[in-house]
């Protein structure tokens, strides 16, 4: 299946809201349970003039349905990039497809980005494998949170991308 990134847009926020509210999504993105979706609308609403943040909605080029999201943030000097797929379409390879149009984007788009950046849990074998097939390297550098869904203090494991 082929994919492209659109912008999220009002148009589009019932297929993100329900990705956002699929058992496997809110388990990576570390939230306990599903969205309230007034409360996420508004969120989404504060998204789309937030100079700092860009979110995609990954659609499948045939049919036009989303099958996943992607994130850019701007840091200082980074973008920082986050990607998820709706479990239905888990296993299809289609988080390798977001990962390489996110930082494509980011290279065509922000020339002067001296770093991009991802944080996987240490748990999330299938991201780190995606990020290490799209030339992301692990750091060694880790963040520690408390991940709701074990209730446990964890951590997380910083890539970079390497041909900068």
């Amino acid at each position: 299946m082929e994919i492209y990134l659109s912008n999220l847009t009002r148009e589009s926020f019932k297929e993100f809201f329900f990705i956002k509210c699929e058992k496997e999504n809110i388990y990576w993105t570390n939230y306990s349970d599903k969205p309230n979706e007034k409360k996420f609308y508004k969120w989404c609403e504060e998204q789309l003039n937030n100079k700092n943040r860009q979110i995609f909605i990954a659609r499948s080029i045939n049919d036009d349905i989303a099958v996943g999201y992607g994130y850019i943030d701007f840091k200082k000097d980074s973008i920082e990039i986050s990607y998820a797929i709706s479990s239905k379409f888990i296993g299809q390879g289609l988080g390798n497809d977001i990962v390489r149009l996110l930082v494509r984007h980011c290279i065509e788009k922000y020339k002067e980005v001296k770093e991009i950046i991802a944080w996987v849990f240490r748990d999330n074998i299938r991201s780190k494998r995606c990020l290490l097939r799209n030339n992301f390297k692990e750091t060694g550098e880790i963040k520690i949170v408390y991940f709701r869904a074990n209730k446990c203090i964890t951590y997380m494991l910083k890539f970079n991308y390497l041909p900068f």
